[in-house]
């Protein structure tokens, strides 16, 4: 920042005045883009030779939730054309293009508030337990047992069968921001199906038409 600063008053002191000019503006920011990187508030290192902590490779799916799935299922299959890749319990997932994309219709219960539950994002190579410490390590601390989302906190869940996961549970990583608003993070292969990775949709429901807008992942 030193630098910056330093760039744009040689200019003004060249120039004679006090005034910004579009060259001082323009060498202000060749200044910053050489300055090097500094720790935020929010304490997480980013622009760091390393790169940052947990490299993200795309976005994954949004879960809504909403008052009647059935009437929802048919809004957006009647817009898009959507494909059910999975179920998960009442959960159902509605594949965007070819995938792994999708969009999640959750909820359907009496006096359920409708909203976005959570965003999720794919990395390569997931582990979970890798990703908790890492989260750990840039303030978003483990979860208390048995409870659910909050700010700053991390918890997996284990989607058993039951839910369409795996018999022994698909670990799926969920994470607060500072704010509360939940986020999650899976494999870049993450369908919202069965395997440990939750990679296995084989059981597609084609939709009862093709939908007035095509959608592409």
């Amino acid at each position: 920042m030193h630098d910056v600063l330093a760039a744009t008053d040689d200019v003004r002191r060249r120039d004679g005045d006090s005034r910004l000019t579009r060259r001082a503006f323009m060498g202000s920011l060749a200044a910053l883009a050489a300055a090097p990187a500094v720790l935020p508030r929010s304490g997480v290192a980013v622009g760091q030779a390393g790169g940052p902590p947990i490299p993200v490779r795309s976005w994954n799916h949004l879960t809504l939730t909403v008052t009647d799935i059935g009437r929802s299922r048919e809004f957006y299959q009647g817009l898009f054309g959507m494909t059910i890749a999975a179920r998960q319990a009442r959960t159902l997932v509605l594949r965007i293009g070819n995938g792994p994309q999708f969009l999640a219709l959750g909820g359907g219960r009496p006096g359920v508030q409708p909203r976005i539950s959570h965003f999720c994002l794919t990395v390569d190579d997931f582990d979970d337990e890798r990703l908790v410490r890492i989260l750990g390590e840039n303030g978003v601390a483990p979860a208390e047992p048995g409870g659910g989302n909050a700010p700053r906190r991390v918890r997996i869940r284990m989607r058993g069968a039951e839910f369409g996961g795996a018999p022994e549970g698909t670990p799926e990583l969920y994470f607060g921001d500072p704010d509360g608003v939940v986020g999650q993070l899976q494999d870049v292969t993450y369908c919202g199906g069965e395997g440990l990775l939750g990679e296995l949709c084989e059981s597609p429901e084609p939709p009862p038409g093709a939908g007035l807008i095509a959608l592409h992942d």
